[in-house]
C-alpha cells in the first residue's frame, strides 16, 4: 500500500501559488507522484498582507499534482469544534491550541488535517524556500542543484521522529550591510543581549555578517544523516523543509507547535521539548529567500551570484518585526530552558538593561524607531509569561487528548 504523503504551506503571501508550482514540478521530476500517495495542504493567513483567500488558489495543473489540496483558513479551527466535544477537550486548550496566533496555530491545522485524514507523514514548507540550493561553481558563477526533497525526508523518516533539512540562502530576514550603520561593538551587544533569550543567536551573529549567506556545502551533506545539533536545551529546528512521522504524533510522543501571541519561535518552544526522541538532519536543501528577492527561482531562473541584502525601508521593517518577534518569545522559552527561576530571572534581566541601553542606539543608528521599542515588548511578554506557559500547559493537554484519539 502507498504511504499517504501530507505537504504543507502555512502562508501568507501572494506568492504562494507559484512557490507551490515549482513543488509540484519537483514531485514530478522525482518520480514521487507514483510511489506514494501525495496531499497538500495549505494553511493561509490572509490578514498578513492584506490579501484575500483567492490570492492562495492554487492554478489547476498545479492542484491536479495531488490526490486532494485543502484550503485552512483563520476560520478552519471553529469547524473543528466537534473534536473538542468528541474528545472532551477544554476549550481554554482547543483556543490555545488552534485559535489564530501566529504560525503555532497554522501549523497545528495542518497536523490535525493530515492526522484526520489517515496521513503517515507530513512535510511542511516554508512560502519563502524554494527547491534548490547554490553550490561554489566554476569562475565565481554558482551552480544551482534541484535535489530531491521529499525523498531525503522519507528516507530519514524510516529511522526518526521528525526529519530537519538543510538550509542554504539568507539565514535570517537581517541586512548584511549592518556594518556600515552600527559599529562591531554595537552589532557584537546586540548578538550578546539577544543570545541570553535566544537558541540560537550570538556574540558574532551580526558582527561576522557574510554568515549571514550560506551555500551548499558537499562535506557537510556527506555527514548526513546525523541526529539535531542541540545549543542551549534546544533541538536547533527551522519553520519549513521539516517532516514528521504521524504514527510517533499518534502516540503522544511529540507535543504541538506553540508561541504567545505575536512572536516567532514555535520552533524553539517545540526543539525545547523533545528530549529522547529521534531527530535527524537529513541532506533535503532548500534556498531561504526571505525578502523573496529571488523568486525567478521557483521558475527556473538561478542568478549567478548572490547579492547582499542593503539597510532600506523594506528590509529594516522586516528585520524589526523579526527583532520584536525574537523578544516576545524569549521569557517563555527561558522557562523551558533555564535551569531554575533564579537563573531565567538574571538573564532576563541582563537582557533588559541591555535593551534599555541599547534599543534607542539601534534606532538612531538605523533610523528606524521601531528598535527602540524593544525594551518595552519583553517587559511586555515578561509580565504575561506565567499566562503564555498556562496557554501551553492547556495547549498540550488538548493535543495529547486529540492526537490519541484521532
Amino acid at each position: 500500500m502507498k504511504k499517504q504523503v501530507h505537504l504543507a504551506f502555512c502562508s501568507g503571501r501572494r506568492t504562494l501559488p507559484l512557490v507551490a508550482g515549482m513543488l509540484a514540478r519537483n514531485l514530478v521530476q522525482w518520480g514521487h507522484p507514483a510511489s506514494c500517495d501525495l496531499s497538500l495542504t495549505i494553511a493561509y493567513a490572509p490578514g498578513l498582507q492584506g490579501l484575500s483567500p483567492l490570492d492562495f488558489s492554487l492554478p489547476g495543473e498545479v492542484e491536479r499534482q495531488f490526490t486532494a489540496v485543502a484550503y485552512l483558513g483563520p476560520a478552519t479551527w471553529e469547524q473543528l469544534a466537534w473534536l473538542q466535544r468528541s474528545f472532551g477537550i477544554a476549550e481554554a486548550g482547543f483556543v490555545a491550541l488552534l485559535k489564530p496566533r501566529g504560525y503555532s496555530s497554522q501549523k497545528n491545522l495542518a497536523l490535525v488535517h493530515a492526522l484526520l485524514a489517515g496521513a503517515d507523514y507530513l512535510l511542511f514548507l516554508d512560502d519563502d524556500e524554494y527547491l534548490a540550493a547554490p553550490f561554489p561553481g566554476e569562475e565565481g558563477k554558482l551552480k544551482w542543484e534541484e535535489g530531491d526533497l521529499l525523498g531525503a525526508h522519507r528516507r530519514g523518516l524510516q529511522g526518526a521522529a521528525i526529519t530537519l533539512g538543510v538550509d542554504t540562502g539568507y539565514t535570517s530576514p537581517v541586512p548584511t550591510d549592518l556594518d556600515q550603520y552600527l559599529g562591531e561593538e554595537v552589532r557584537r551587544r546586540l548578538g550578546v543581549i539577544l543570545g541570553l533569550g535566544s537558541e540560537f543567536i550570538g556574540e558574532h551573529t551580526f558582527v561576522r555578517l557574510q554568515d549571514l549567506i550560506r551555500y551548499g556545502d558537499r562535506e557537510e551533506l556527506g555527514r548526513l544523516p546525523r541526529p539535531l545539533t542541540r545549543q542551549r536545551g534546544v533541538a536547533l529546528m527551522t519553520g519549513g523543509n521539516i517532516a514528521f512521522d504521524l504514527g510517533v504524533v499518534r502516540q503522544g510522543l511529540i507535543p504541538p507547535y506553540f508561541n504567545p501571541p505575536g512572536a516567532r519561535g514555535e520552533d524553539a518552544l517545540l526543539g525545547a521539548q523533545l528530549d529522547g526522541l529521534a531527530c535527524h538532519q537529513v541532506g533535503a536543501c532548500i534556498f531561504h529567500d526571505p525578502f523573496q528577492r529571488y523568486l525567478g527561482i521557483a521558475r527556473g531562473e538561478y542568478p549567478s551570484q548572490l547579492e547582499g541584502i542593503s539597510v532600506g525601508p523594506e528590509s529594516l521593517e522586516r528585520f524589526c518585526r523579526v527583532f520584536i518577534g525574537w523578544l516576545r518569545y524569549a521569557p517563555l522559552l527561558l522557562r523551558l530552558t533555564a535551569a531554575d527561576t533564579r537563573e531565567r530571572e538574571e538573564r532576563l534581566g541582563r537582557m533588559q538593561e541591555g535593551l534599555d541601553e541599547l534599543g534607542p542606539v539601534l534606532a538612531r543608528g538605523l533610523g528606524w524607531p521601531g528598535f527602540a521599542q524593544g525594551a518595552e515588548e519583553l517587559r511586555r511578554y515578561r509580565a504575561r509569561a506565567a499566562k503564555d506557559w498556562e496557554d501551553l500547559e492547556r495547549a498540550k493537554e488538548a493535543w495529547f487528548r486529540l492526537v490519541r484519539g484521532v
